[in-house]
């Protein structure tokens, strides 16, 4: 619990500093990663308020993993590439990503660590626990 609090407390500063950026007009790209940065940490935050999505494993990696690669293109072309960078898109393109990425690979591990957990059983059940 409070290993989440932190992740989120950090993404919710990182994304006020973000924000000031924006309005001070500080740069193009900097804002862009830094809004990356924030959607990293604040990934458990906000998969925990889509609730029922990031519950279903299978659901959630999908949507995260298009989020991920058609969101990550953008952000890409955008704030590395600087072809048509766009003061509010960009950095919440960044913000999006970082929350899928964050999702993709957590949905991922713990389908793997689910899926070990179960052939461990079953092995251990074949063979009588010896």
């Amino acid at each position: 619990m409070i290993t989440n609090l932190t992740a989120g407390g950090i993404g919710l500063l990182l994304a006020g500093i973000v924000g000031i950026c924006i309005w001070k007009k500080h740069g193009k790209r900097f804002p862009a990663w830094l809004a990356l940065l924030a959607g990293m940490f604040a990934s458990v935050t906000v998969i925990g308020w889509l609730g029922a999505l990031a519950a279903i494993s299978i659901v959630g990696v999908a949507v995260t993993t298009v989020v991920l690669i058609l969101g990550g293109l953008v952000w890409w072309l955008e704030a590395v590439k600087a072809k048509g960078h766009h003061r509010y898109r960009t950095p919440i393109i960044g913000f999006a990503v970082g929350v899928a990425l964050t999702a993709t690979f957590g949905g991922v591990q713990h389908a793997v660590q689910h899926s070990t957990v179960q052939v461990t059983t079953y092995m251990s059940r074949a063979t009588n626990g010896r």
